[in-house]
């Protein structure tokens, strides 16, 4: 379509990311002030989103679920993933699944069978690893959210599940909690750890001269980077942060199991 400057696409798409469903059991400071309940009718935008699944599920192939809420508190997710199927969805091969990790649960992964058997990525949000340090950016839920990575692991561990990850917004209130989150990584088969830096986001609690400790000139700048540079051969830790002898690139798995491997021999891991 770009080749012949045809504004019409040639036919439908085979991949969809959803991302306008903002109703999430959390409002973590990091991202929203309040939270968006998932009570009354959808706003018109995820009612829009979750109609064209359905009207191009033909030539589905690939589905990403949830980046601005919480794909297992949202009824319209909930609602699709209960949907999925063989029949209605002839092409589709997998799901991809980012979530908060609070009701991403075996209660809810059978209750949502068969479209549960498509997921294959999943993307833990998580900013903590440590309780104390987790109800500060996230709330009180830390005991439900371990337990649920854990068994996301075991699912990791028999290959029910290809790809599992971690995703930490970075700001002053939890970045001395990044040696942690690497060890419940490893302990739990998961595959990259990813470091997001914090955006001056208006929707934030958090005010960014004081929580953005990525930016050069914070009072905590250095000892953030320091921390970066020691674990900056961790095989599973990827970030946009700019640091020396920090692969940043998505690695082959090839690449990336050989450095894990010399990374466990060296450590005893």
């Amino acid at each position: 379509a770009i080749k012949d400057k045809n504004p019409i696409m040639p036919s439908d798409p085979s991949s969809l990311y959803l991302t306008s469903d903002f109703t999430c059991n959390l409002n973590c400071p990091i991202c929203r002030s309040e939270v968006i309940p998932n009570k009354g009718k959808p706003t018109q935008a995820a009612q829009e989103e979750y109609d064209y699944v359905f009207k191009v599920r033909k030539s589905l192939e690939v589905i990403k679920l949830a980046n601005g809420g919480e794909v297992f508190y949202s009824k319209l997710q909930r609602k699709l993933l209960k949907s999925l199927n063989n029949e209605d969805f002839p092409l589709l091969r997998r799901v991809h699944i980012v979530s908060n990790g609070t009701m991403f649960n075996k209660h809810n992964y059978d209750l949502l069978h068969p479209g549960t058997k498509f997921i294959r990525d999943v993307n833990i949000s998580l900013d903590a690893a440590t309780e104390e340090i987790y109800e500060v950016v996230r709330g009180k839920n830390f005991k439900d959210v371990i337990k649920n990575i854990q068994w996301l692991g075991e699912m990791r561990r028999d290959n029910k599940i290809d790809y599992y990850s971690f995703h930490i917004i970075i700001v002053k209130n939890n970045y001395r909690d990044i040696p942690n989150i690497l060890k419940l990584a490893h302990d739990n088969n998961i595959d990259r750890v990813l470091l997001q830096p914090f955006i001056d986001n208006p929707y934030s609690q958090y005010d960014f001269a004081d929580q953005g400790v990525h930016v050069p000139g914070h009072p905590e700048y250095e000892d953030f980077m320091n921390i970066l540079k020691e674990y900056a051969d961790d095989p599973l830790l990827y970030s946009y942060f700019d640091i020396p002898g920090m692969n940043s690139k998505i690695e082959s798995d090839v690449l990336r199991q050989k450095s894990f491997k010399v990374y466990k021999q060296a450590h005893e891991l």
